[in-house]
């Protein structure tokens, strides 16, 4: 099926429980009291004047006021994915799952490929080729790294959508011969994702292809990842997960390889 035929799909099954009675294709709208929200002005009107984390924050706390709201979600998430605001898409697409009767996981295919998307693929393609890696993993490691949100920045300074921090990128760039690399590159997407595929690439080499270890070394460090494979003991990834310390990269590396399962799932790869 193309992917008109999709969101068709999705936007009957939508009208059925959400909306009964209407025209599918009106719900592509964004509701008359969403249209008119000053907050959605606001939002965009930062958006436009550059500046990206204003509108981030304007257009999330309107995202959460339509939390209950179906119709609301599902025009967003596609409103947001026009606009290039692919975390705000990605969630309210979540949401419509979320909300629909037998959840995010029954729902039609295109709401599930919105709620696990493969935005800039021509970058992930490329990198994941250049180094023998399955795109749906980089994709994976996207969704919860930044929710491919390019200008993410975390508390410990990671930065954009793979996120790096700015010694790790130092190293890379080092590492890869990346002429001239000044630290504020690291937002730019076909930088960004080239640095954090190496950096994965670079973990699974040193753990033999093991995507646990490698995870846990791409979120705890490698000498951590090491450390606790050291402990463990053990061939067995749910044990060797099990004797993590530390609660963050235990949950980042199973939350990845769920990801990846999905994805894997819902691209027939």
């Amino acid at each position: 099926a193309t992917d008109d035929e999709l969101q068709s799909d999705a936007e009957q099954w939508l009208t059925s429980w959400a909306a009964p009675g209407s025209d599918p294709v009106s719900l592509r709208q964004l509701p008359a009291e969403v249209a008119a929200d000053p907050q959605l002005a606001r939002g965009e009107a930062y958006l436009r004047a550059g500046m990206r984390g204003e509108a981030l924050r304007e257009l999330d706390e309107l995202r959460e006021r339509y939390n209950d709201s179906p119709l609301a979600q599902y025009a967003l998430a596609l409103h947001f994915r026009d606009l290039g605001l692919y975390r705000h898409a990605t969630l309210a697409a979540v949401r419509t799952g979320a909300l629909s009767p037998a959840g995010l996981f029954a729902s039609p295919l295109f709401i599930q490929r919105m709620a696990y998307p493969t935005y800039f693929s021509d970058l992930v393609e490329a990198e994941a080729a250049a180094r023998g890696l399955d795109p749906l993993l980089i994709y994976s490691l996207i969704r919860q790294e930044s929710f491919f949100e390019r200008g993410a920045r975390s508390f410990a300074a990671a930065q954009g959508l793979t996120q790096v921090i700015p010694s790790t990128a130092e190293w890379i760039a080092n590492a890869i011969g990346w002429p001239n690399f000044q630290p504020d590159d690291i937002y730019k997407p076909y930088i960004n994702v080239k640095f954090g595929t190496y950096y994965l690439f670079a973990a699974l080499e040193m753990f033999d292809g093991n995507p646990y270890p490698a995870l846990v070394g791409y979120n705890a460090g490698p000498g951590n990842a090491q450390y606790w494979l050291d402990q463990a003991a053990t061939d067995d990834n749910d044990l060797y997960v099990e004797e993590i310390s530390i609660s963050e990269p235990k949950l980042y590396v199973r939350r990845v390889l769920a990801h990846l399962a999905n994805y894997q799932r819902l691209y027939g790869k």
